[in-house]
């Protein structure tokens, strides 16, 4: 009886936590993802994204100043900083320019 409510107590504590998940991420450059998946990723006081996998690749979005819908930014890839002249927005968390599209969905 007591193994009983031990487990009860324990998958209904389970159910009531809130989810932790990892945010993910997509950074794609000339139609190759260069990360998909989980990613450490935060938002910045700017309302810019630094996000990245625990390896080689990275990426910095930074919105214009008064214009949130535009940003620049630059991406990182086995030690070589590219950077990205312009970004259009596209949906809440994502952002594309030339060739390039970013994304971070659930960065904290």
């Amino acid at each position: 009886m007591k193994t009983i409510i031990l487990s009860t107590i324990i998958v209904a504590g389970a159910l009531i936590a809130p989810a932790n998940a990892s945010p993910t991420c997509i950074i794609e450059v000339a139609g190759k993802r260069l990360l998909s998946g989980s990613c450490a990723a935060t938002k910045l006081e700017n309302g810019g994204v630094a996000l990245g996998d625990y390896k080689a690749v990275s990426a910095l979005v930074r919105p214009r100043v008064g214009d949130s819908d535009y940003a620049f930014g630059a991406y990182k890839v086995d030690g070589m900083v590219h950077d990205i002249d312009q970004l259009r927005r596209d949906g809440m968390s994502c952002w594309r320019g030339s060739g390039v599209r970013i994304c971070a969905w659930g960065a904290r």
